[in-house]
């Protein structure tokens, strides 16, 4: 059994790093991430909208904690399929994708 934080044990972030989150965004990294990247951004190239409304829904209950260090302008969504179609070569720091939240091998070769 592989442990829930796997990413979150092997990925250091810088405080202002910019991280895409491809097709995984109810990994629980992601909010592990959001508590690390306080002054950049996490873009959540993810297509599954349940997921990703989760996602946010985690996001801004940690936001409205006492102390929460979140703000929900740090997140942006894009679709994982239209992330080089839109975005800049070169303006990412991280990204990472959690395999066992994917259907295929398919995911893999796309995503690298």
């Amino acid at each position: 059994m592989l442990h829930s934080s796997l990413l979150g044990d092997t990925v250091q972030l810088a405080i202002d790093d910019r991280v895409l989150i491809l097709n995984s965004a109810a990994d629980p990294f992601v909010p592990q991430a959001a508590q690390q990247v306080v002054a950049g951004e996490l873009l959540l190239a993810e297509d599954n909208i349940a997921l990703l409304q989760s996602a946010y829904s985690a996001l801004g209950r940690e936001n409205t904690r006492p102390g929460g260090r979140n703000s929900l302008s740090r997140y942006r969504h894009v679709p994982f399929h239209e992330y080089t179609l839109h975005e800049a070569a070169a303006t990412i720091d991280v990204a990472v994708m959690n395999m066992l939240y994917q259907p295929s091998n398919a995911w893999l070769i796309y995503g690298l």
